[in-house]
C-alpha cells in the first residue's frame, strides 16, 4: 500500500461514497489500472471531479522503479552484488 492511503475494495465503494472528499484529490491504484479506471469512472458519475486514475497501477509503478534501478546500475551508480 501507497503512503498515506486507505485500502478500500472496489465493491465497497458505492456504500462508502461518503467518505470520499470533494475538496482533496482522489488517486485510485490497483494492480493492472484496469480496477480504479472503472472505479473513478464510478465515481465521477456520482459528481466526484477531482478522481484520478493512476494508469497502468502497480504493475507499472514497479516496472518504472526497476526501470529506474536498471539504468542506474547499468550507468555504474549502483554496484551489482557479486555472485556466488
Amino acid at each position: 500500500m501507497l503512503p498515506q492511503s486507505s485500502h478500500l475494495p472496489m465493491q465497497m465503494i458505492p456504500a462508502s461514497l461518503s467518505e470520499f472528499p470533494h475538496d482533496r484529490d482522489i488517486v485510485l491504484y490497483c494492480r493492472s489500472g484496469v480496477r480504479s479506471y472503472h472505479a473513478c469512472t464510478f465515481l465521477m458519475q456520482q459528481g466526484f471531479d477531482n478522481v484520478h486514475n493512476m494508469e497502468g497501477g502497480m504493475i507499472a509503478e514497479f516496472w518504472t522503479e526497476w526501470d529506474n534501478v536498471n539504468m542506474l546500475t547499468q550507468l555504474g551508480h549502483f554496484p551489482l552484488p557479486a555472485e556466488s
